[in-house]
């Protein structure tokens, strides 16, 4: 709040930084939103600038700027088309990336093998990468299971991704993590049991670290 009063008393006195910004202004209320609700990922905007690359990309192969916008609106309705209707880009929902061991292959060597292979066909197989829904799965990563409440949610630790019946299903440790007074969730998971969920039930489709 200081340093926008200063910005203030400078524009008026001298005006050289132009007209403040609501950028700016927005500055004041991130230490407030960040105690109340935590870290601000869950309304980040750099997802969505990503997207004036494909303007930039359409324009710059265009090499036509008489009208620039009328070129850009309609190479970005063509190329929708084509992803909506199965044309030059790739639109699988599911994408296999990474190694594959089958039910056969597996040594049983520790608890997750023993459990994956109880719920294992002859088909199925594990996979230790996938991409679903444009994300990538791989074992390591969290994933929100189920939001009990606003300050407890049912976490999965991700063990091993199985292939089944062209669906896909995480084998995971699943416990529940609890809001701290901190804003942020603690958990416990040294005896958190195993489990096996179908990735298209998952609360969240975005893995976290």
């Amino acid at each position: 709040v200081k340093y926008l009063d200063l910005r203030k008393a400078l524009y008026e006195e001298f005006d050289v930084l132009g007209s403040p910004k609501p950028k700016t202004h927005f500055l004041s209320h991130y230490p407030d939103s960040i105690r109340l609700y935590g870290p601000p990922m869950s309304y980040w905007t750099a997802r969505f600038e990503s997207r004036h690359r494909i303007a930039k990309m359409s324009s710059e192969s265009a090499k036509n700027y008489i009208n620039i916008s009328h070129t850009i609106s309609t190479r970005q309705q063509l190329r929708l088309s084509s992803i909506y209707y199965h044309g030059m880009f790739p639109n699988n929902e599911l994408i296999i990336s990474g190694k594959s061991t089958y039910k056969n292959e597996l040594k049983l060597s520790g608890e997750n093998e023993k459990f994956v292979f109880t719920h294992m066909c002859d088909g199925d197989f594990l996979c230790s990468e996938i991409e679903f829904r444009s994300q990538q799965y791989r074992p390591g990563q969290l994933v929100v299971l189920e939001v009990v409440s606003p300050d407890q949610l049912k976490m999965g630790l991700v063990l091993s991704i199985l292939l089944k019946e062209n669906s896909a299903y995480l084998i995971v440790k699943h416990f529940f993590s609890e809001r701290t007074e901190l804003c942020y969730f603690k958990a416990d998971i040294l005896n958190a049991p195993l489990s096996i969920y179908d990735i298209k039930d998952l609360a969240d489709y975005k893995p976290l670290v």
